[in-house]
């Protein structure tokens, strides 16, 4: 990789781990290899992923699992056993997976809440544009993703979502797509991206099981033997339940004001 001299921070590629930090007694960088089993020490360095594929990267968790799902807070032994499976389906529109930040404002009730994650999504080509669009895989098995290389998007895009707008008119509305600039990604965040995603919907037998569920309903709507609720019944549950949570909030609110008061007096 071009410049890899100069880059501080860990460099995975298809067969080694690269540690590049300044030297301060000779006042240059210094690349160094590491050992598969000890990256769970340098979660917290940059991280530059040099023609990475998933299967790449699930070799190195199977070096210290357990550590691994300590740092994850994940059961990932299941994923492991999956992506040693011969692949059951080439996804042709798929070009690659990506890595990139899932940064959001949604506007509730007046309030504005910032969600901010690495987020692992495949990159397929619109056949109607010929545009990349994102294309979700918590669906898809891992031992058909393994072959794909893993490209890291820096980039941090706010997106303002009005979901005040939404409880009103059913349609979802973005008020606004803020360019944050770049910010680079940690080897945490690399692996907590992609194991977050493939656990979605649970291990592999849950999230077939979901998936099952899923396609039956479907079937069901499109043969018509599905019992269907209107939209405007379903707004009316959801408008009650968000007045409910909103009075509780406001009971607690009060509470705490009055447990303030006391205590002051």
């Amino acid at each position: 990789m071009e410049g890899i001299d100069s880059l501080e921070g860990i460099t995975i590629t298809p067969d080694k781990i690269l540690d590049c930090y300044w030297d301060r007694k000779n006042k240059k960088y210094k690349r160094v290899a590491i050992s598969p089993e000890t990256l769970y020490r340098h979660t917290w360095r940059m991280v530059i992923l040099d023609r990475v594929t998933l299967g790449r990267l699930f070799s190195i968790v199977e070096t210290n699992i357990d550590m691994w799902e300590l740092l994850l807070c994940e059961n990932i032994r299941p994923f492991l056993q999956e992506a040693q499976q011969p692949p059951t389906e080439d996804i042709e529109e798929l070009k690659h997976l990506e890595i990139f930040w899932d940064a959001e404002v949604n506007v509730v009730d007046g309030y504005r809440d910032f969600t901010f994650s690495p987020t692992l999504m495949g990159l397929m080509e619109d056949p109607a544009t010929s545009e990349d669009i994102d294309m979700g895989v918590e669906f898809t098995p891992v031992n058909n993703l393994v072959k794909y290389q893993i490209r890291l998007r820096p980039q941090v895009d706010v997106v303002v979502v009005d979901y005040d707008g939404f409880k009103q008119t059913g349609e979802w509305q973005q008020l606004d797509n803020i360019a944050l600039g770049e910010r680079p990604f940690t080897v945490l965040d690399v692996f907590k991206a992609v194991f977050e995603e493939i656990s979605f919907w649970g291990n592999p037998t849950e999230r077939d099981k979901w998936l099952g569920t899923i396609k039956e309903r479907i079937l069901e709507v499109e043969e018509g033997t599905a019992k269907l609720i209107p939209w405007e019944d379903v707004k009316k549950r959801i408008d009650k339940k968000i007045e409910d949570a909103k009075q509780k909030r406001d009971t607690l609110n009060l509470l705490g004001e009055d447990n303030d008061t006391n205590q002051n007096t």
